[in-house]
């Protein structure tokens, strides 16, 4: 299949680590291969996307190649949309609708950063990462600093880097255990089974819709 997956993400390490994560969904968890094509669009950060104009100016983008079967668009709701950040998805959402895009998007807000995640994994790998006996305490949805906690919880001359880290670490994600504990990774995982339900039906949604009870 020359199909491809877009992903339109707020910086450096997304770009890398976005599409190693939506593989890992796909064949992993749900089980589907066919999809191994999975092209990032930079914004180089989120002031690129919110403004009006700024996301449609990606997704117009992603209407004029002939391979996109369908476009995953992954924000970091930090301090301004951490406590809705469903908000800021439906508004985006919203406008993508209006553009009559001929195929479906879906849209994910990570709270408050992909990081954050990995704040979920500690019994995991990613300790490898980490001084000894480093332990999180509190809940990581409300952590809008978790790139600044992973590098002071480094050992000594090491700091945090998302171009390197955030896609290592990605691959070490215990998906059914981070499901469970966070909202917005739970999020993560139903947007690509949505997407995937589109692709398989020929559908152009756009979600999370208004009537949704999703992060």
């Amino acid at each position: 299949m020359n199909d491809a997956i877009y992903l339109i993400v707020e910086g450096d390490g997304e770009k890398e680590a976005a599409p190693a994560l939506i593989r890992r969904l796909l064949q992993d968890y749900l089980g589907r291969s066919e999809f191994t094509r999975f092209k990032p669009l930079n914004a180089h950060g989120i002031s690129n996307l919110v403004p009006s104009g700024g996301l449609e100016r990606f997704l117009e983008l992603t209407r004029r190649v002939t391979d996109c079967k369908g476009v995953v668009v992954l924000l970091d709701a930090e301090r301004e949309h951490r406590d809705c950040p469903r908000d800021l998805a439906v508004s985006l959402a919203t406008r993508a609708r209006e553009l009559g895009l001929p195929f479906p998007v879906v849209i994910v807000c990570a709270c408050c950063e992909y990081e954050s995640w990995f704040l979920w994994n500690l019994d995991t790998d990613i300790r490898n990462w980490l001084n000894p006996g480093a332990s999180y305490e509190g809940d990581p949805e409300t952590e809008c600093g978790a790139k600044g906690w992973l590098s002071r919880n480094m050992p000594s001359g090491h700091a945090y880097k998302e171009t390197s880290d955030q896609l290592q670490m990605t691959f070490h994600i215990d998906i059914l255990h981070t499901m469970e504990k966070s909202r917005s990774f739970r999020r993560m995982v139903h947007a690509v089974e949505e997407l995937l339900a589109a692709i398989d039906s020929d559908v152009a949604i756009v979600t999370p819709m208004l009537e949704s009870n999703e992060s």
